[in-house]
């Protein structure tokens, strides 16, 4: 049982280095090192803790890393855990993309001498999308607060 909770977990941690990979819009070597640091510490600790006799977990660890089917069960854990994250990116960059969406389409394209006429459309989008959000926030925002009083405001029943 601990075995099928560490291939469980060691799942985890490699779909979330590999998701917050996907939604990093740019790196710098710092946040490389956070990421991919996170998962070779999760390793190194399990090895150590794995070695101590007196634990729960003495050699599972070894014997996991051991098996070619523990390696395939990590591929196959981020190859089918990423799929829906990557579809998701790939609708919305399609179909509503984000002004960093479409300034990286641009570099990637080699058409970096973009003017601020041409990204104006895109900018608008975004304006308007957040616009919307805040409009939508602060009327459920006074629709609660006016709820509020309406209750406080009602005459106690006194039976």
């Amino acid at each position: 049982m601990e075995e099928l909770s560490m291939v469980a977990l060691s799942g985890c941690i490699w779909l979330q280095a590999f998701v917050v990979t996907m939604e990093t819009n740019s790196f710098t070597y710092l946040q490389i090192i956070l990421i991919w640091g996170n998962l070779v510490a999760f390793y190194v600790i399990n090895l150590i803790v794995s070695a101590v006799p007196t634990l729960q977990m003495y050699t599972i660890m070894f014997r996991l890393c051991g098996q070619p089917s523990y390696w395939l069960t990590m591929a196959l854990i981020a190859t089918v855990g990423m799929g829906p994250v990557m579809a998701l990116r790939c609708f919305k960059t399609f179909y509503q993309p984000s002004a960093i969406d479409i300034l990286q389409q641009n570099e990637q394209t080699n058409e970096c001498t973009q003017t601020p006429r041409n990204l104006e459309p895109a900018f608008k989008s975004a304006r308007i999308n957040l616009t919307n959000l805040l409009t939508g926030c602060a009327e459920a925002q006074v629709l609660i607060t006016s709820l509020c009083f309406q209750i406080l405001r009602r005459p106690q029943d006194h039976t």
